[in-house]
């Protein structure tokens, strides 16, 4: 016998929502229920099989429902409710349940409003999702095809030719990995903008790649695409640490006695120039197979004393993140009494940098594109489901206006009142929670 509506809408679970949360709230089943069931425009409202965003969604095996398992259960189930005709059978193929299925779909209001509700909120996490996956392809992008020197010149032009995106950049160099300094995305902005077209300076005698101008316009890097401001970042950390090899290299040259003498060394700073030994430029002898756009980065940053400031790397143990970060310099020491040398620190500080940066990095990102994704899908869902409880109204009310004088006794009738009270009572309710979540920080 079919269960009497109740008025007391807000404690007593729908029928459906008790049988989703038995089966721990599973996509699958919540699809299966949803079979049949049309919105105003008399669309389905969850076509798995040929309508987006369902269509093009990842990991179809973790959502979309099988015949044995959800589809003929939700037939047999639903076949129990309606106890329509003579009951279908257990070894029918897809096409026939889903028929079935669509042929007798759910139909109490507070059924369609759990599903409907549910499917939009899975709809909208799969938009959201393969947003957030693009976003992910984009920016894994930006590094795979960069080759050769001139995108990393470009770089370093975008932050040493304009004064105040250096000086931000100098400000930056102190800042913890969590922060977001707006100088990357100057950066970002700079290199990707077409109307930018440097050249390196010739300088031959700190290597002979430089010996000629370098054409480091627009059209010379477009083959890489655009960056994100967390590349730049990236890339310029990554160089960063390079170079400190190169600097620890140099450092302990020039301090040990088989390196540059005295009175070399003494001569180099009194001319400005502490690189230079009988007329030439020694820098480019401790690359040791890195790339030479290292040596015009360390040029630069020689300049402008920067050198200091970007040989300080933070970093934190990945085994003890909770401890305030300590900054580990890329200067010239002896090897410590456990034989450990500056190299090895340095590569330490390298990999313990790294990976704190990929962790922070991406246990943030992800936290906040769930709570962001969550607050969204669910604001999305609330409007819709707002859309459809609103046009539900405005299609009982005109019923009941239209209905005669003669039909107002009429069951039908009454039930039309009935589901207007209830759909009011359900519109009060989402119009709340949607004035909460846009209040929410």
């Amino acid at each position: 016998m079919q269960q009497q509506p109740t008025h007391n809408t807000q404690s007593v679970k729908s029928t459906s929502q008790q049988y989703h949360e038995t089966h721990n709230s599973s996509i699958q089943v919540l699809l299966s229920m949803a079979v049949g069931i049309r919105d105003t425009n008399d669309q389905e409202i969850a076509n798995f099989e040929t309508e987006e965003p369902f269509v093009s969604a990842p990991q179809k095996r973790q959502w979309k429902p099988t015949n044995k398992m959800h589809l003929t259960p939700e037939m047999h189930r639903r076949w129990g409710l309606l106890n329509k005709g003579r009951k279908p059978g257990s070894q029918w193929s897809t096409s026939n349940v889903m028929s079935w299925l669509r042929a007798n779909p759910i139909d109490t209001i507070a059924d369609i409003t759990y599903i409907q509700e549910k499917v939009i909120e899975f709809k909208s996490y799969l938009l959201a999702n393969r947003s957030r996956h693009e976003a992910v392809a984009r920016h894994a992008s930006d590094c795979i095809h960069w080759s050769g020197p001139i995108p990393y010149l470009r770089l370093i032009h975008c932050v040493f030719d304009d004064e105040y995106i250096r000086n931000a950049y100098e400000r930056s160099l102190g800042a913890s990995p969590q922060s977001k300094p707006v100088v990357y995305e100057l950066l970002a902005n700079k290199w990707n903008n077409e109307n930018y077209n440097p050249v390196t300076q010739p300088f031959p005698s700190l290597h002979d790649d430089f010996s000629a101008e370098i054409n480091l316009g627009y059209s010379a890097v477009s083959y890489c695409g655009q960056v994100s401001p967390q590349s730049v970042r990236n890339i310029l950390n990554a160089m960063r640490i390079r170079l400190g090899f190169l600097v620890s290299r140099w450092d302990k040259y020039k301090s040990s006695e088989n390196g540059i003498a005295i009175e070399q060394y003494t001569a180099g700073v009194a001319s400005g120039n502490v690189f230079f030994v009988d007329g030439q430029d020694i820098r480019r002898s401790f690359l040791q197979g890195d790339a030479p756009y290292l040596l015009y980065l360390w040029h630069w940053a020689h300049t402008f004393n920067l050198t200091s400031k970007m040989m300080e790397v933070r970093s934190v143990k990945s085994q003890d993140v909770n401890k305030v970060p300590t900054i580990i310099r890329f200067e010239h020491s002896s090897a410590d009494s456990d034989g450990s040398s500056l190299t090895d620190q340095m590569v330490a500080a390298e990999r313990a940098t790294v990976s704190k940066n990929i962790v922070n990095s991406t246990q943030r990102r992800e936290t906040e594109n769930i709570i962001y994704t969550t607050k969204l899908a669910r604001m999305n869902a609330l409007d819709r489901i707002i859309l459809e409880i609103m046009s539900r109204i405005e299609c009982l009310e005109d019923k009941i206006e239209k209905a005669d004088s003669s039909d107002r006794n009429n069951r039908s009738l009454a039930r039309w009142k009935q589901c207007l009270q209830q759909y009011q009572t359900m519109l009060k309710e989402k119009d709340q929670e949607l004035d909460q979540l846009r209040n929410q920080e």
